[in-house]
């Protein structure tokens, strides 16, 4: 029986987002792909691997990393020579910032030059403020429309409301927590309609998974039968100048 279900788009679609966007966008022909051999980051990575060959991308390798190492310079040499002799096009990493991501990154650049040259992305476990200042060209995925310009009007205003009160949000998952609760309290509130009782479990959960047409924060969705968003827009940030920018959104 489900008892799971969740606002934010699954990760599988942010793997295929990911792959089309440096196939498509960044003219990707050959990459290597990287991963913190997590449950997160490599199944993001598997999906990418499997997306980009669909596409005609090709793979030249696949690898987990140590993620206790203390440098990747020897890796970075491999992966510098991988495509006959000259570097890939692009590199893709899944893993989050605690992988040692920033290590990571600091001697891809240290061997093969800024992010202009060999393109670099991850998923949003690398679109963190600790990546910035040494992540210049970069890019990275986030589930959702562009944090905050690109917002339904009741998404906006959930950001002016918890700016007057807590301060700058930088934090684009912010949102799908507002939402996740306006979700229970529906289900609740539905339960109670019917004449349920709101303490039950059960009564809750199916209540939830029934959610259809949710007027919403994030926009209008409801959930599939897995208990995933019916939304699929992923957003891709570049570091621009010491901060993430939002570059395109992308189903």
């Amino acid at each position: 029986i489900r008892n799971y279900a969740r606002v934010v788009t699954a990760d599988d679609v942010q793997g295929k987002v990911d792959a089309n966007f440096m196939f498509n966008k960044l003219g990707v022909k050959t990459v290597y792909i990287l991963d913190d051999q997590q449950l997160y980051g490599k199944g993001i990575a598997d999906v990418f691997e499997a997306t980009a060959k669909q596409l005609g991308m090709t793979v030249l390798g696949h690898e987990g990393i140590d993620t206790k190492a203390s440098d990747y310079k020897a890796l970075m040499q491999k992966i510098s020579t991988s495509n006959n002799g000259q570097p890939p096009d692009g590199i893709f990493v899944g893993m989050v910032i605690d992988s040692n991501a920033a290590q990571l990154l600091k001697d891809k650049v240290s061997i093969m030059g800024d992010n202009t040259k060999v393109k670099y992305m991850g998923p949003d476990g690398i679109q963190t403020q600790a990546m910035i200042d040494i992540a210049e060209g970069i890019y990275a995925s986030v589930a959702g429309l562009a944090f905050p310009d690109a917002l339904t009007p009741a998404g906006k205003k959930f950001v002016t409301d918890y700016e007057a009160k807590y301060g700058k949000d930088t934090e684009p998952y912010s949102i799908y927590g507002y939402e996740t609760m306006n979700v229970l309290l529906k289900a609740i509130e539905n339960v109670c309609a019917s004449g349920g009782d709101p303490s039950s479990r059960k009564a809750v959960r199916d209540a939830v998974f029934a959610i259809k047409d949710f007027n919403g924060v994030l926009g209008t969705w409801s959930f599939d039968a897995n208990g995933d968003t019916t939304l699929t827009d992923m957003t891709v940030y570049q570091v621009k100048n010491g901060s993430y920018v939002a570059v395109g959104t992308f189903k």
